[in-house]
């Protein structure tokens, strides 16, 4: 019956998708400023501010469920890359040597916080690419993963377990 239930709000929770035709950015760790005081670099919050910008243009509410987010990378083949190697990078068998992953979706994932759901603490699932493409490219699909504490909790006052052993 959870099931059914689930199915249900799969049909309500369409995925959200974006599509961006930036180069994606980093996490830069944060610095130590005058006095002591921690900042992130402007590079990072310049490029958290445009994701939640594009996350924004979604016009829905943030997910206060578990979220499973797929992030796909594309920066443009090397015009230096030439015969095999130009072939290989077409096909995907080779990959764009710079930059760390797992710092880029982390701009990502923090840049959407607040506005694609509620806190990044959600995400449950990542599914992550960084791949040769014709231009650099952002690809990130955001898509329920499970119940919400209410959400459970709702179901289970539609239901009555307590009468069962």
């Amino acid at each position: 019956m959870i099931h059914v239930y689930y199915r249900s709000l799969l049909l309500l929770d369409k995925p959200m998708e974006i599509r961006l035709n930036w180069k994606a950015i980093a996490k830069e760790r944060p610095r130590l400023g005058r006095g002591g005081r921690v900042f992130t670099p402007k590079a990072t919050r310049e490029f958290e501010t445009k994701m939640a910008e594009a996350g924004s243009t979604l016009l829905r509410r943030p997910y206060t469920c578990p979220v499973k987010i797929t992030v796909r990378l594309y920066d443009p083949i090397p015009k230096s890359y030439k015969g095999m190697k130009l072939h290989a990078a077409r096909e995907n068998l080779i990959n764009p040597p710079v930059g760390d992953l797992d710092n880029k979706i982390k701009a990502i994932t923090d840049g959407l916080n607040g506005v694609a759901y509620v806190d990044d603490k959600q995400i449950n699932k990542i599914d992550a690419e960084r791949r040769y493409g014709n231009d650099h490219a952002i690809y990130v699909l955001l898509e329920r993963n499970g119940l919400s504490a209410k959400e459970l909790e709702d179901y289970g006052n539609q239901r009555d377990y307590k009468s069962r052993p």
